[in-house]
């Protein structure tokens, strides 16, 4: 069996066991296609499931950014006594192997902003496609406070301080600017009242 994955993107494994017994589980990967997982970096996982029977164990590593593009083997190995090795061949132990296929990620884009004007702390979305794998986002040069979740389709961050202009998007597939500007506006000043008296805060 084989899968598709981007360079840089994070890759979620499901490993079920049926065994009514704790599993200690690696996984490795040849990055390097030499036919050992014995490199560097190749051991991506490592984990322990559960003794339910049965019981998934949610597994998942991130493909390095510089991994060749092409196709990988990738082993899943998990023993019930002492910690796997990748090549075990002692009892009361699973392996699986499978193939991964590293593809060069896609150009992000941007079609829309859900906001022209917004506020220093405020929320902006950001549409458009192959936004997953988001790393940074900037407004008129300067970047958002945090980026709060993005998506295949979709980003959302908390812009920081006031500055107007294009937005910028950086994923493992390069960097894109909008078409259009967003115009950021500074939180008026905190008024401080003191004394006796009556105030009216525009509520009451």
């Amino acid at each position: 069996q084989s899968t598709d994955v981007d360079q840089g993107a994070n890759f979620d494994v499901d490993i079920t066991y049926s065994t009514g017994y704790t599993y200690v589980t690696k996984i490795w990967v040849d990055w390097n296609n030499d036919f050992d997982f014995d490199d560097a970096g190749e051991e991506v996982y490592s984990g322990t499931s559960n003794a339910n029977n049965p019981t998934t164990l949610a597994a998942s590593f991130t493909v390095p950014a510089d991994a060749s593009v092409g196709s990988h083997r990738m082993r899943i190995g998990g023993t019930d006594y002492g910690p796997p090795t990748p090549c075990y061949t002692s009892t009361y132990g699973s392996y699986e192997d499978y193939t991964i296929n590293v593809t060069a990620p896609a150009t992000p884009t941007i079609s829309s902003l859900d906001l022209a004007t917004i506020c220093e702390g405020g929320t902006l979305t950001i549409t458009g496609t192959n936004l997953s794998s988001t790393t940074a986002v900037s407004v008129g040069g300067t970047a958002v406070s945090s980026i709060t979740s993005s998506t295949a389709t979709t980003v959302v961050v908390v812009v920081g301080s006031g500055t107007t202009g294009t937005v910028s998007v950086t994923t493992s597939g390069g960097t894109v600017v909008s078409g259009s500007s967003v115009t950021v506006n500074a939180l008026p000043a905190a008024v401080t009242v003191s004394g006796a008296g009556t105030y009216c805060d525009n509520t009451t």
